[in-house]
């Protein structure tokens, strides 16, 4: 078979891998053992195993098993790694498991070229802001990470970005809507209050009319809304009568004076 050696890039990460996943790594070893039919032996640290003082070396070549040859494994020297893969082989075939050397005090990390799926819980290390347990390919100081008494972290360039703590959510830094015009409603700063949505609404009065219809800043109907009069005419008795999910109706006790944009509104709401 093909032995193809061809350098590839390898990704700085750290992959984590749950028991069932190393346990089927395993059983493809004792399944290439038995194909090929060399009996496992214990090593010590001296190189000893089967009195012979070293491993026995089987080359770079593919070493196949399964009921059709269709599974194989090889070393590869360009990238110091061992390769599980399934048909074909040969250059640049899918390499389903590489399992990296131990370099640099690194203990080697385990590439799964597809998704792992797992029947049970998938325990970690806690991991920290600087260093979280559950990161990313191309940046791996992004992640998820467990704080003392169950607190979950999510940090971002190695800073705490957010703690979930039994309901309560504290976040360091400012707090944005999304959309097509974002706003910042915390803007992180010691003392300061929520920027809450807000609106200035200008209203035309008829003489007769005293309900006015507001249009909501938000997509759900408030729980509280503060209506401030801005103008004159609009500085009449009046109460927040209806908040739905369109607007805030206010109702005067008399008909405000007419015009042409004479009442004019400040409105704040908040869920």
């Amino acid at each position: 078979m093909p032995t193809d050696e061809s350098s590839r890039p390898k990704t700085d990460r750290r992959t984590f891998l749950t028991t069932s996943g190393i346990l089927g790594v395993t059983g493809l070893l004792a399944g290439c053992n038995a194909q090929t039919g060399q009996a496992t032996t214990p090593q010590t640290e001296s190189g000893g195993g089967n009195g012979n003082g070293a491993f026995e070396d089987v080359g770079r070549d593919w070493l196949t098993f399964g009921e059709e040859n269709d599974w194989g494994m090889r070393y590869n020297q360009s990238t110091n790694e061992l390769e599980v893969v399934h048909k074909p082989f040969g250059k640049a075939s899918r390499q389903n498991i590489r399992i990296e050397a131990d370099e640099n005090d690194d203990k080697g990390d385990i590439y799964i070229d597809d998704s792992v799926i797992v029947k049970n819980e998938v325990e970690v290390s806690d991991g920290g802001p600087a260093d979280p347990s559950y990161t990313f390919t191309n940046q791996n100081d992004v992640g998820l990470w467990l704080e003392d008494d169950g607190v979950l972290g999510v940090t971002t360039a190695t800073e705490p970005a957010a703690l979930f703590d039994n309901g309560t959510t504290r976040v360091a830094g400012d707090v944005t809507t999304t959309g097509n015009s974002p706003t910042t409603v915390w803007d992180g700063d010691a003392g300061h209050t929520p920027q809450l949505p807000a609106e200035s609404v200008t209203k035309s009065g008829d003489g007769s009319s005293t309900t006015f219809a507001l249009p909501n800043p938000l997509s759900t109907a408030p729980r509280v809304a503060t209506v401030t009069p801005t103008s004159e005419d609009a500085a009449g008795s009046f109460w927040v009568s209806e908040k739905s999910e369109s607007s805030v109706e206010i109702t005067y006790s008399s008909p405000p004076p007419s015009g042409t944009d004479n009442l004019s509104f400040d409105l704040v709401v908040s869920l």
